[in-house]
């Protein structure tokens, strides 16, 4: 298995495992109460090391300088042991509940940071109920919207995983409402 589908399916189980989730997303919208459920998501699905710390928006950090958010990314995973502590990231993720410019933004910070692995959690508007938030329409039209960037920052590929805003979480399964796409620069 590799690391983004591991990274995938953990986060689908551990969205699955947020008891509010499925009520947030299909009845009481609240971007802040979202946000804390796909960091807590985020922060599980990340592959556990006893050397491994991650440090998210929101959450407590054991770090001297008392920072939760690094780089004002909302999740970044690194090595505590190698360097100090002062290695690059093993991961780093960013979720965004806008439109397809702000996706495109956050991409361009993932992707400008030098890690291991890059994740952009987003949404697309395949119903287009939500036009004037500026969604992509389709899950196609959002990797080819974000591969200009994937191809201006280096060309190291983007896990992407976008979500549906049309789509409702099946029993205990987010997998019909994220889907994973891997943006590539080539085509």
């Amino acid at each position: 298995m590799t690391w983004n589908s591991d990274f995938t399916s953990r986060f689908l189980r551990n969205l699955g495992k947020a008891p509010e989730a499925a009520s947030c997303w299909t009845t009481r919208w609240d971007p802040r109460a979202w946000t804390r459920i796909l960091t807590g998501a985020v922060r599980a699905a990340i592959p556990r090391r006893a050397y491994l710390k991650v440090a998210a928006k929101g959450f407590s950090s054991a770090e001297a300088y008392g920072r939760s958010e690094y780089l004002t990314i909302d999740v970044m995973a690194y090595d505590n042991k190698k360097s100090g502590g002062w290695s690059t990231p093993v991961a780093v993720v960013e979720m965004e509940n806008y439109g397809l410019e702000k996706c495109k933004y956050c991409a361009w910070k993932v992707l400008s940071v030098r890690a291991d692995h890059r994740v952009l959690i987003c949404n697309v508007d395949t119903q287009r109920q939500y036009k004037s938030y500026g969604y992509a329409e389709s899950r196609d039209k959002l990797r080819e919207a974000l591969r200009p960037v994937v191809r201006g920052t280096g060309g190291q590929p983007l896990l992407v995983l976008a979500g549906d805003w049309s789509a409702t979480p099946a029993a205990g399964g987010w997998s019909d409402v994220f889907k994973p796409i891997l943006v590539r620069s080539g085509v």
